[in-house]
């Protein structure tokens, strides 16, 4: 669990903070937006370890925000475009959504498999032994535990610390 000065935290608490201050506004309240503020200060709880969860698999819970912030960049949109005519409306709508569909699934092609997945992660931080290991470990899993033994002597002689890595 985090400690109340980490600046996760204070997002947190912040975040929920300002939600229930804008309850109190009757006009915030009852307007399209306020279940979605409500659901980004409850998602934000987690995240911010303000609440401590139960079981979580991985980095998973860091995504529970996009629910909400998704709900109201729609909700934006549609206000924005509420004064075009439908067909135009419905246009840009659909061609901002084409856009996030090539972007998604060649993200996705990352978590294909462990090995994919922290390759991809030490080329992004060729200087951390922590990836490293996790890469060995992943080919250790794999069944390929002369690739894992030869990653981590790799990762040792290009970081220059044997005893970090094992």
């Amino acid at each position: 669990p985090a400690t109340w000065f980490e600046p996760a935290t204070i997002l947190g608490v912040s975040v929920v903070a300002l939600v229930f201050a804008l309850a109190a506004n009757p006009s915030v309240r009852s307007s399209r937006a306020f279940p979605l503020l409500l659901l980004a200060a409850c998602s934000y709880a987690p995240v911010s370890n303000v609440i401590a969860l139960v079981h979580e698999v991985g980095d998973s819970h860091l995504y529970l925000p996009l629910v909400s912030v998704a709900g109201l960049v729609a909700l934006g949109l549609g206000e924005i475009t509420s004064r075009l005519k439908p067909a135009l409306r419905y246009a840009i709508l659909a061609a901002g959504i084409n856009v996030l569909i090539p972007l998604t699934l060649t993200q996705s092609t990352i978590w294909r498999d462990s090995v994919t997945l922290w390759s991809h992660e030490l080329a992004a931080y060729p200087h951390s032994a922590r990836v490293c290991h996790h890469l060995a470990g992943a080919f250790a899993l794999r069944g390929e535990p002369h690739v894992a033994l030869a990653r981590l002597e790799r990762c040792a002689v290009e970081q220059g610390s044997r005893i970090e890595l094992l």
